[in-house]
């Protein structure tokens, strides 16, 4: 059973129906011929894709999301990530599986102001920032976390000057839609294993560190995979407030052969549902 298919960001597939004019059973066959070509990549590593579902999905049972926010301009040197990632690396749990996306806050086409009220109301504050742009902000961003996982990375980080606090994005925020649109999928850690993407034409046997991030200086075993089978089917998927309909299509697709398009299907609401919706929709509208 394929847990998550990524084409909200990954062209892979809308080119392929395009180009070869794939039908819907095609497109179906093909999705599920790659999903059978990466198993058979993962088990020759040793990992079994079933063991990886509650990173490629989202857990809310007792277990959290967590957006943990580094302000770029406290640090020095440019290659701020590896900076962050080595505070990092130790406080990350050896027994548990979960997904850990980053990127900088770039939503260019957004208010600043906009962006700067929803960080900042929405962070639980660990050292002092001053907002000057969202770009200056480094996320990490890592799914199925329990309580102690998260107080264990926080008192890992709560000495770090450029650790400026976090956010729970565990259930759906503009913040969170945001973060959906220009994070970008790192590594699934499985206990002691980081799985990463390596480029296409490395091959299937080889298991490289592509981020450099010092991983190893604390036990974790590398693996890596080509970053088409990672980029479409072990990419976490933040839940975005706004619909994508070709990634729709294609996550229905993967499952059925013959599919009706998400956004055609008809939708019984309650009026009175249907008129505090519309309501609670003008208020969020106006304040934003």
């Amino acid at each position: 059973m394929i847990y998550t298919l990524d084409a909200r960001d990954n062209v892979m597939l809308p080119v392929l129906k395009q180009a070869f004019r794939l039908t819907d059973q095609q497109s179906y066959r093909e999705i599920n011929r790659i999903f059978a070509d990466m198993n058979t990549v993962l088990k020759s590593k040793g990992i079994a894709y079933e063991n990886l579902k509650s990173a490629l999905i989202p857990v809310h049972k007792d277990h959290y999301e967590i957006a943990f926010i580094f302000d770029s301009s406290k640090i020095e040197s440019s290659w701020y990530g590896y900076k962050v990632f080595s505070a990092l690396i130790p406080a990350l749990n050896k027994e548990s599986t979960y997904s850990i996306l980053v990127g900088d806050i770039i939503a260019d086409s957004l208010d600043q102001t906009l962006i700067r009220q929803l960080l900042l109301t929405s962070l639980e504050k660990c050292h002092e920032t001053v907002y000057m742009h969202s770009t200056q902000y480094f996320v990490v961003y890592i799914n199925n976390l329990t309580k102690n996982q998260i107080d264990e990375i926080l008192n890992t980080l709560t000495n770090e000057e450029y650790f400026i606090g976090c956010v729970d994005m565990t259930f759906g925020s503009f913040l969170k839609t945001i973060l959906a649109h220009c994070l970008v999928p790192h590594a699934i850690k499985h206990k002691n294993i980081i799985l990463q993407p390596h480029e296409v034409d490395r091959h299937d046997d080889e298991n490289i560190n592509i981020s450099s991030y010092p991983y190893e200086d604390s036990g974790f075993i590398i693996k890596s995979i080509n970053e088409d089978y990672f980029g479409l089917l072990l990419s976490y998927k933040i839940e975005s407030l706004y619909t994508d309909d070709e990634d729709l299509s294609f996550s229905l697709n993967a499952i059925c052969p013959s599919y009706q398009s998400a956004l055609e299907l008809p939708l019984l609401i309650p009026e009175a549902k249907l008129t505090y919706t519309e309501s609670n929709q003008l208020q969020l509208v106006t304040m934003y």
